[in-house]
């Protein structure tokens, strides 16, 4: 087979970008390369000591350079550290000596970002941390999983629909309360590939104070939907049914969700 070199492999690159994944996701390939896998933010690859690699480069799925390291004497692992955002897609991973290929193989990354669950902050008081103080109860609790193999920057959360306070997430927010960090989150937060997570609303989607739907005498039902941005993999939203029981006070009645299948 006729042997490529380097210069044709990369021939076609431009500026390097960044690519990430999580460890369930990993390639194997009898071409020289023993394993790649995505652990957290970082590409991990490994191969045969006996390639005699000098560099492993990254080629991203539009063709281009995504990032290029020197491989140590007798070294059979190097990683790629992470960068948001990154295209998703295939990646091909290149092991060159002297200007000429001696082994290639593929990876995909792509992350998917879900909502797998939605509470009302009054209903699940003990999940609710303390730091909230008084206004927990008008929070929500999310949880959110990222099903794909590479990881997510987290951007906005955003609940609109028959909710007290129905909120449009803009600017710099990303309507996420991060109590690691003190509260209201500007910084898109970071979900690994196969991790799953728990957030907190900043926005104060059942606050009864807000421009949206009250309590009365009666039972009243409507529809919530919850959204939630990625910065690689796009939005992607939830919708569920809304209960609200007859109360005798514009905020007293009790809030119940069921996800609408």
């Amino acid at each position: 087979m006729t042997k490529l070199t380097r210069r044709d492999v990369l021939g076609t690159v431009g500026a390097a970008t960044v690519l990430a994944g999580c460890s369930e996701s990993s390639s194997t390939s009898s071409s020289g390369f023993t394993e790649i896998a995505v652990e957290d933010q970082q590409l991990v690859v490994e191969f045969e000591e006996s390639l005699e690699a000098e560099t492993i480069s990254v080629i991203d799925p539009a063709g281009e350079s995504f990032a290029e390291t020197s491989v140590a004497t007798g070294a059979s692992r190097v990683t790629f550290d992470i960068s948001m955002p990154y295209t998703p897609g295939e990646y091909r991973l290149v092991a060159a000596a002297d200007d000429e290929t001696l082994a290639e193989t593929t990876q995909v990354i792509r992350p998917e970002l879900e909502i797998v669950d939605v509470g009302v902050g009054a209903n699940r008081l003990d999940e609710m941390p303390e730091s909230l103080g008084t206004t927990k109860g008008s929070q929500a609790v999310v949880v959110v999983e990222n099903t794909g193999n590479g990881p997510e920057a987290m951007q906005k959360m955003h609940f609109l629909g028959d909710v007290p306070n129905p909120k449009q997430v803009e600017g710099d927010r990303t309507g996420v309360w991060d109590p690691e960090s003190g509260g209201r989150r500007y910084d898109p937060l970071i979900v690994n590939g196969g991790e799953r997570r728990t957030f907190f609303s900043s926005t104060f989607p059942f606050f009864f104070e807000g421009d949206g739907i009250r309590c009365t005498s009666t039972q009243q039902e409507g529809t919530l939907t919850v959204k939630i941005r990625g910065g690689v993999s796009g939005t992607s939203s939830v919708q569920y049914n809304v209960e609200y029981s007859a109360s005798d006070t514009y905020d007293g009645c009790e809030i119940s969700l069921k996800e609408v299948s």
